[in-house]
């Protein structure tokens, strides 16, 4: 918009001659002076707007100070008179708050009063029913009580409180007292409980089918009285079997029973005896299981109760033997053969409640006496002190390294040694004693006490195979070996069975990762125990082979006279004695070590024999057409013959020596070509179609194992071919 007045104007003053341009400069400072002018005018207009403002200003905080002094002032009079007028209203809303804090007592009381004429009216209400002998409804009203307690748990009337408990407890008492004095005669009826001593009359059918429906009632009725115990004990329905209370009543008389006979100074009463206690609660079992099943159990079925009158009872009589266990515990904590005997008697006790009554384990809170960090502790020492003692003994026995089953040694492929069968018949019999234990812990530490046992047996093994080594090929060391293998095989089939795989995982999450196995380190141990002692076994039998071998391979082979037809030949006199014994040194560790073991140790000591073989003779000495041939024969009608026993082919083991041997004896024409073809692909270190040649003849031969090279100087050891 600016741009087209500015044109207007320029045209305007200007026009359309051009002549006039000279005056554009006049007209520029015209311009710029009004420019001044209009300036000049608005300072003045902006000193003389600033002057007004501070003026209205001024006008306006003084207005604000009037206001401010009298809004001041009014505050202060009607401050002044709200006083006043409070001052004057005091009394009255003191004397007010007064009557309503004595209107809130009273409505307390009122509900103090109201509280206890209810609980007073149901006190009277359960009076006259227990007196009319009307015990559902008794129990309606000593529920309606309860609900009341449960309603007040939050007051703070604590008076109140205890003495409404006291009363709900109270009646709760006496109606115990009552239903259970009733049931208990109902029981006698039905002649409970069973006494073998005493003999029992059949009772008629109606007066039975009568009884049977007041023991109906009565169950019922104490079935209702007993879920208050259950509701205040707190009792967890998922982890542990509760007893109801007529299973509680009904073994009252057998717990007499039990106090009398098993506490006391009674002759039946005997520490070193945990077993007879425990006799008597698996007779009492077996003795009632009927009457459980036939009369107690379809009450139970028709109230709808969870779990079954058999169970319960067993667990009543368990809790029996677990106070009584728990009672003699500090005395068999003093003695640890008394303790010993002790746990051996819970796990046969627990074994028949298994077998005879199906009683899942995870009830059985006697075992959870064992794990008492006091009780514990101390059975854990006399189990170590017990197992090192009977593996001294084990080790120490004049039978301990003399084969377990050595009337049976056809069939015991094994070659078990007694000690190793004894100790681990022994170590895994205490898996039995602490399997059942929940406890983790508790667990870990005795199978930390198998494998401490186990180590203890490696040194043993170790030690006395160092006393034997000079003597390796006898009957005592490779027993040595047998047993370390046996012990190894045993370890490893207990490592794969449920328990120690269940075991393995809660050991990997109470470490956060992923562990070895609960044997793993054992294993290892006794690897490296057999294998040494193995290894050793096969030393003596190479290192006498060829100090047996000396003679043999000082024998004239590249001069060797020759004989005629294979028929003449025999049984090089040098190898007789090298032969013989190492048939002997075999025949000894065939029959003694374990048989899986001596099949792998045979192909072992083959192998090493082979190689010996190939690198101290046939690459060491020098041989005519006669030396080949008694070699050969040596080797494979008479070595291998020994070999003969345990394999069919055993020229499959001693490929090296086998095929020296083929080679040493081709015909003169076929093994000097062969020389040559060998020669050629050995110089010719690149060339291809040389070497494949030579694998082809070699292969046409007969030859696998040798390479060009082994195969060449096999070959150069014959001399009469050396001039061809």
């Amino acid at each position: 918009m600016a741009g087209k007045e500015v044109r207007s104007y320029i045209l305007k003053e200007f026009g359309d001659d051009i002549t006039q341009l000279w005056r554009s400069r006049e007209l520029l400072e015209d311009i710029e002076k009004e420019v001044e002018t209009i300036k000049s005018k608005l300072s003045e207009k902006r000193h003389s707007l600033s002057a007004e403002a501070h003026g209205i200003r001024r006008d306006c905080d003084v207005a604000i100070g009037q206001a401010n002094s009298l809004v001041e002032e009014r505050f202060v009079n009607e401050f002044a008179a709200l006083n006043s007028h409070l001052e004057q209203a005091r009394p009255l809303a003191e004397s007010v708050s007064s009557l309503v804090n004595q209107v809130a007592d009273l409505e307390k009381c009122k509900k103090y009063l109201q509280w206890i004429s209810k609980v007073n009216q149901l006190s009277s209400a359960i009076k006259e029913c227990v007196d009319a002998a009307s015990h559902s409804s008794a129990l309606d009203y000593l529920e309606n009580m309860l609900h009341i307690s449960k309603t007040l748990q939050t007051s703070s009337c604590s008076h109140l409180k205890t003495w409404v408990d006291h009363t709900v407890n109270h009646w709760h008492d006496q109606l115990k007292k009552k239903l259970s004095s009733e049931f208990s005669l109902i029981l006698e009826s039905l002649n409970w409980p069973i006494i073998t001593t005493t003999k029992s009359v059949p009772l008629p059918q109606a007066e039975l089918s009568n009884l049977q429906q007041k023991l109906h009632d009565s169950f019922g009725y104490l079935l209702r009285l007993g879920q208050r115990e259950l509701a205040t004990s707190g009792a967890d329905f998922q982890q542990q079997l509760v007893i109801s209370l007529p299973i509680e009543m009904m073994v009252i008389p057998l717990r007499k029973r039990f106090k009398y006979h098993f506490y006391g100074k009674r002759p039946t009463n005997v520490i070193g005896k945990p077993e007879w206690y425990m006799r008597q609660v698996m007779n009492w079992l077996r003795d009632h299981s009927k009457f459980l099943v036939t009369i107690i159990q379809p009450v139970m079925d028709s109230l709808n109760c969870r779990s079954t009158a058999k169970m319960e009872f067993t667990k009543a009589m368990l809790n029996l033997a677990a106070d009584k266990f728990s009672y003699d515990s500090p005395k068999l904590c003093e003695d640890g053969n008394l303790l010993s005997h002790a746990v051996d008697e819970i796990l046969l006790f627990h074994q028949e409640l298994n077998i005879s009554h199906d009683f899942p384990t995870s009830q059985l809170n006697i075992f959870h006496l064992l794990t008492e960090e006091r009780f514990f502790n101390k059975w854990l020492e006399v189990e170590k002190q017990n197992a090192q003692q009977k593996l001294k003994a084990f080790v120490s026995s004049p039978t301990a390294w003399c084969l377990q089953y050595k009337d049976m040694q056809d069939v015991d492929e094994q070659r078990v040694p007694e000690c190793a069968e004894t100790l681990m018949t022994f170590l895994f019999s205490i898996e039995g004693r602490y399997k059942y234990i929940s406890n983790f812990s508790c667990q870990r530490q005795f199978v930390d006490l198998q494998k401490e046992l186990l180590v203890v047996f490696s040194d043993e093994l170790i030690n006395t195979a160092k006393l034997e080594a000079k003597n390796a090929i006898s009957q005592h060391f490779i027993v040595l070996i047998n047993a370390a293998n046996y012990v190894l095989t045993v370890v490893r089939e207990k490592a794969d069975q449920p328990f120690f795989i269940a075991f393995h995982k809660q050991t990997c999450k109470e470490m956060g990762m992923d562990v070895d196995g609960v044997f793993s380190e054992t294993e290892v141990l006794y690897i490296d125990v057999k294998q040494e002692m193995l290894e050793n076994l096969a030393h003596t039998v190479v290192d006498t082979f060829k100090t047996k071998s000396k003679p043999y391979m000082k024998e004239k082979w590249q001069v060797m006279a020759s004989r005629d037809g294979a028929l003449s030949l025999e049984l090089s006199s040098s190898a007789c004695d090298m032969l013989a014994t190492l048939r002997l040194q075999m025949e000894i560790i065939h029959k003694e070590l374990a048989v899986a073991l001596f099949q792998s140790f045979w192909i072992h000591v083959a192998e090493k024999i082979d190689e010996y073989l190939y690198k101290e003779v046939v690459c060491s000495l020098f041989f005519n057409e006669a030396g080949a041939k008694q070699l050969h024969f040596d080797i494979t009608r008479n070595l291998f013959l020994l070999f003969s026993e345990y394999t069919s082919k055993p020229e499959n083991f001693f490929k090296l020596t086998k095929e020296s041997c083929h080679l040493l004896t081709l015909l003169q024409g076929s093994g000097v070509l062969l020389r040559e073809v060998l020669l050629t692909s050995v110089k010719a270190a690149s060339n291809s179609s040389a070497d494949a040649d030579a694998e082809t003849c070699l292969i046409d031969v007969g030859v696998h194992k040798l390479t060009r090279q082994q195969a060449l100087a096999v070959l150069m050891r014959r001399v009469d071919w050396l001039q061809s």
